[in-house]
């Protein structure tokens, strides 16, 4: 048996197909990655569509000239390879490829859905879709509400269950709100310029803080890095494009993740890899409050919920003065747990659509 993985992103902005290929690995099953190397990166995991096109790029007819011709590269690969089954990443690769999956993989693929995006704007041709599928895994319950009711939809995850596993039970590897300034992380590709303008703003030259945005600039990195020269705020950094296995060196040496976005249902609705790396590396997060990632903060006090950024100095020295580390720790592991739960039964649904139970 031979599979393979559809990504409509580069393979280093994808890190859920981890998820897949380890299971994959672990029953011995061939695959291969199809992906788009969209931003230049060089990466060469995979087989590789190589045409740049921003992720903030927002012109509607450029999007579906580019997004067709990359489903034309992909139906070439899996006519070529013949594969058996296929994992499809993302609602606007399935749409592109709908009438190609029903005449030639029906009951056949997997579709893995992490953002609400193109879908809504297709409802009845996007129920077709799901209804050709063996499995749905999607990565947050928050997309419930969103999605067509009559499917069954299996959670999966964005987190590496083998650094799950290791991370509860161990606390924070690096003491926090221990030294000045408070270091506060915004990581991977930088969007949301709106947001993130009021958050340096609101905090600008505070000798108490420091401003990290370290990931893919983007369009909206690349507008805050200048408005932060502009205007002469000395206490935000930014740096770019990093090496995964620098990842958990880069996170262990900050004191808070940020993760405040605009409310659009697309953010209010979706889990975010900063989320679980706050889980896997203890550290509190600063969440938009109305969404399902603020949801799990509040139950689980793991870090500030905002609206807006009026009052966020004061938030976050209340936060700090009455920090209980202990506390904190058993809360990331309690919800890590739950969280764990819901792969293993992963796990075991997509065994069986892989028929290798």
């Amino acid at each position: 048996m031979k599979i393979a993985l559809l990504l409509n992103a580069n393979v280093f902005y994808s890190p859920y197909i981890k998820i897949y290929s380890k299971i994959l690995d672990e029953l011995k099953v061939e695959y291969d990655i199809l992906a788009w190397d969209r931003v230049n990166t060089g990466e060469k995991e995979g087989v590789i569509y190589k045409k740049y096109y921003p992720y903030e790029t927002r012109n509607r007819i450029k999007w579906i000239i580019y997004y067709f011709a990359y489903s034309m590269f992909l139906k070439k690969q899996i006519r070529r390879n013949k594969y058996d089954r296929l994992i499809v990443f993302g609602p606007q690769i399935g749409l592109f490829l709908f009438t190609f999956l029903k005449s030639r993989y029906k009951q056949r693929f997997c579709f893995d859905y992490r953002d609400i995006f193109i879908e809504q704007m297709f409802p009845r041709l996007f129920k077709r879709f799901l209804s050709i599928s063996s499995l749905n895994a999607i990565s947050s319950d928050g997309f419930r509400e969103y999605l067509p009711k009559a499917f069954e939809y299996i959670l999966c995850h964005n987190f590496d269950i083998d650094i799950v596993n290791s991370s509860v039970g161990r606390a924070s590897q690096y003491l926090i709100f221990k030294n000045k300034p408070i270091k506060i992380m915004t990581i991977g590709t930088i969007r949301n310029y709106e947001q993130n303008l009021e958050f340096i703003k609101e905090l600008a030259n505070n000798p108490d803080y420091l401003i990290k945005f370290i990931g893919y600039p983007g369009g909206a990195g690349q507008k805050l890095q200048h408005d932060s020269i502009v205007n002469n705020i000395n206490n935000v950094e930014f740096i770019g494009y990093y090496e995964k296995k620098d990842e958990p060196s880069l996170i262990n040496d900050t004191d808070f993740l940020n993760i405040y976005y605009s409310p659009i249902v697309a953010n209010k609705t979706a889990m975010t890899n900063t989320f679980y790396y706050a889980l896997i590396y203890k550290k509190p997060l600063i969440v938009l409050n109305d969404s399902i990632q603020g949801m799990y903060v509040k139950k689980y006090k793991l870090g500030i919920l905002i609206e807006n950024c009026s009052n966020l100095n004061e938030q976050i020295q209340e936060f700090v003065a009455n920090f209980n580390v202990q506390e904190f720790t058993q809360n990331c592991d309690k919800l890590l747990i739950e969280f764990r739960k819901d792969y293993y039964y992963f796990k075991n649904r997509f065994s069986d659509f892989l028929n290798c139970n």
